[in-house]
Formats: structure tokens, C-alpha cells, sequence
């Protein structure tokens, strides 16, 4: 889909990122874990900031390697090398490193999978009776995701999964938005007007909740923080069929009454077909936009929903067929 000039604007967002993701050999073994799509497709959209604790914290490059054991502290695990347990110094650098990157106001965080120190979910944990399950989350990691959990975070195994890869990419560039927006509660009422689609085909709830907190006309920082906190969850959703197929028809409400009989059975019929899974997202949100610019509606020109990340990602096309 194209842009247009009632489209939102296309920020650039500030992504947090581990530096072996982007082909730095930090690694244990002195490799990398590139990711193409991060450093090829979505590099030349975003501004990196490259962390890799291990190496910060002052492990060598090549180095043993490290690993998690299972602790009598739930949800604290230990991090050791050998017989050496690091895991006081880690989170001692993860909390300064943390409080470092919320000045530089991230929007985002892409996290190496299975790693001791930025696994989100899936580190090597080794039990205490001696069991070793995936089921570890690394220590910068989990100060993180505890210290900002409202931040849009995820792993390279997500990108692996088309729906999940749209659905984050969708929130990082919202939240860049957001952090962009103009001052005040005129900013704000702008800046949800323009999602209030993109809330919808993720949480209707949550959209009805922040209209009432707009409504009240409170401008202040509890506003703005409530707001931000709502919001950053509502987006953290993947968008089930349903709800995407309610928004279509919402929007579809807006130019319906233009459309040439023949015209609106097409819309309805691609609408109907996404929602019964015979074919995918991109034909009805093509078609829809087609209409809306060809009668350029002026309020669903401006809606995020069409336009949420820049085009040449391809996002839509790649869960066409889900």
C-alpha cells in the first residue's frame, strides 16, 4: 500500500539490539548469529543501539561459556562460568544499562534466543537434580523485561513466525510514533485517533478503556503515562482473525454507501473470505485501501492501520497466505 499524505508519519524507531544479531563476533566462540532481516530489511528503518552484556561486563571474545543453574531464589536463577558465579555483576550492569537506555528512550528491544544473558524465555536452565530444560530467562534479560515491560521486545525465533514478525513490527513503529507525538492533550487525542483501528483489531477492551481516559480531558502526566502503559499492551497482542475482521468491516461502514453495488459484494466477499481463513489479510486491507483513497476519506486516510511500518518491509504480503 502506498502512502499518501493524510498517512501517519513514519518515525524512526530507536531498537535496542543484541550485537551478535547484527553480525558483531561477540559471541563465545568469537561468531555471530546475524539475522538478515533485522540488519538487511529492517536496518535501513531504524536506529540501532548494539548492546552485548557478556562482553560488556568484560568477558573475553572468544570466552568458556556461561550457563544458568536453578536457585533456591525462584524466578533467580544463577549465572556461572565453572565455578565462577557472575550473576550479582550482571545484574548490577543490566540495571545501569537499563536505566541508560530508557534516557535514550527505546522504542524497542531485539534480544539474542536461548542466550544466559538476553534469552527471553528459552535459555539452557540446569535444574537443580541435574535436568537441563529450555525454559530460562537470561539475567539482562529478565531486568529488563522487569525494569521496562511495557517496552516492544522480542527475539529472533519470533521474526521466524510471519503474524508474530507484522504484529511487533507494527508495535515498534506505533511506539516510535508515540514518543514523536505532539505535546499536550491535543497530541494525544490526535495520536489516538489516528490508532483507533489498529486498537481495535488488537484490543477492542483496551480501546474503549483509553477513550475513557481521553474523555475525562485530564492533561497531565498520569494521563500520558496511563495512556502509554495501555497502549504498548494492547499492541504486544498478535491480532487474532476475528478482531482484524471486525475492523475491516468497521472501517468498510465508512465508504459502503459510495460503492457501486458490484464494488461493495467484492469488499464484503474478501472480508467475509479472510474471516473464514480462505485467504489472507492482504486482499481485503488492499481493496479497503484502494476505496478509502480513491474516495479519499479523510478519516480513514490517517488511520495507522494501513500504513503502520514502512511498506517495503513487506510484512503484509508475507502472512498473505496464513
Amino acid at each position: 500500500m502506498e502512502r499518501t499524505d493524510s498517512s501517519p508519519p513514519l518515525i524512526r524507531p530507536r531498537l535496542g539490539v543484541s550485537s551478535c544479531l547484527l553480525g558483531r563476533p561477540v559471541r563465545y566462540d568469537g561468531g555471530h548469529r546475524r539475522d538478515d532481516f533485522l540488519a538487511d530489511q529492517l536496518g535501513p528503518h531504524v536506529d540501532f543501539v548494539e548492546v552485548c552484556p557478556e562482553v560488556e561486563i568484560g568477558l573475553g571474545t572468544p570466552r568458556p561459556t556461561i550457563d544458568l543453574y536453578e536457585s533456591d531464589d525462584p524466578g533467580r536463577p544463577r549465572l556461572r562460568r565453572g565455578e565462577v558465579d557472575l550473576t550479582e555483576t550482571m545484574e548490577t550492569f543490566a540495571e545501569t544499562r537499563v536505566a541508560a537506555l530508557k534516557e535514550l528512550e527505546l522504542d524497542g528491544y531485539a534480544l539474542k534466543a536461548r542466550s544466559p544473558s538476553c534469552g527471553l524465555r528459552d535459555a539452557k536452565l540446569i535444574r537443580l537434580d541435574g535436568r537441563v530444560e529450555r525454559e530460562g530467562k537470561g539475567v539482562f534479560a529478565r531486568v529488563l523485561r522487569s525494569r521496562w515491560p511495557d517496552l516492544v521486545a522480542f527475539d529472533e525465533s519470533d521474526l521466524e513466525e510471519p503474524a508474530v514478525t507484522e504484529a511487533r513490527m507494527t508495535a515498534l513503529f506505533a511506539r516510535a510514533r508515540f514518543r514523536a507525538r505532539p505535546p499536550g492533550m491535543a497530541g494525544l487525542q490526535e495520536f489516538h485517533r489516528r490508532h483507533k483501528y489498529l486498537l481495535l483489531s488488537r484490543a477492542p477492551e483496551i480501546l474503549r478503556e483509553l477513550g475513557a481516559l481521553l474523555g475525562r480531558g485530564e492533561d497531565c502526566e498520569e494521563t500520558h503515562r496511563r495512556y502509554e502503559t495501555l497502549f504498548c499492551f494492547a499492541l504486544s497482542n498478535v491480532p487474532t482473525r476475528g478482531r482484524q475482521t471486525d475492523a475491516l468491516f468497521h472501517m468498510f461502514g465508512y465508504v459502503s454507501s459510495k460503492l457501486e453495488s458490484i464494488d461493495k459484494r467484492e469488499l464484503v466477499d474478501s472480508i467475509e473470505d479472510y474471516g473464514s481463513g480462505h485467504i489472507g489479510l492482504a486482499i481485503p486491507a488492499r481493496l479497503l485501501w484502494h476505496w478509502v483513497r480513491h474516495f479519499e476519506d479523510p478519516y480513514l486516510l490517517e488511520q495507522a492501520y494501513f500504513l503502520p511500518y514502512p511498506p517495503e518491509l513487506g510484512l503484509l504480503d508475507s502472512i498473505s497466505a496464513a
